[in-house]
């Protein structure tokens, strides 16, 4: 699910600033936004899925340690895909 946790936030001002909301539940949506602002962060590749949690190993493969694609060093080798870590790239080569 996609939340536009900006317009969010800047309805729940709008509320708050109305007053038809109390402090102690204005206290407790802002929060709950600010944890979906940091949880709602998703990194795709090109073939849908994230990879971001995975360290680049380049360095220890150096007959892949280029994206195929954009020439990044930033990659993490596994024995299914090369997967290419550069934020204007993230192609994963199969």
């Amino acid at each position: 699910m996609n939340y536009d946790t900006k317009k969010i936030s800047t309805a729940l001002e709008e509320l708050h600033k109305s007053k038809d909301v109390s402090n102690a539940a204005y206290s407790t949506l802002k929060f709950a936004i600010e944890q979906l602002t940091i949880h709602s962060v998703v990194v795709r590749y090109s073939d849908g899925n994230d990879y971001s949690h995975l360290k680049v190993n380049s360095e220890e493969h150096p007959e892949h340690s280029k994206c195929v694609w954009c020439g990044s060093t930033e990659v993490t080798i596994t024995d299914e895909a090369d997967i290419c870590h550069e934020p204007d790239c993230r192609y994963v080569y199969t």
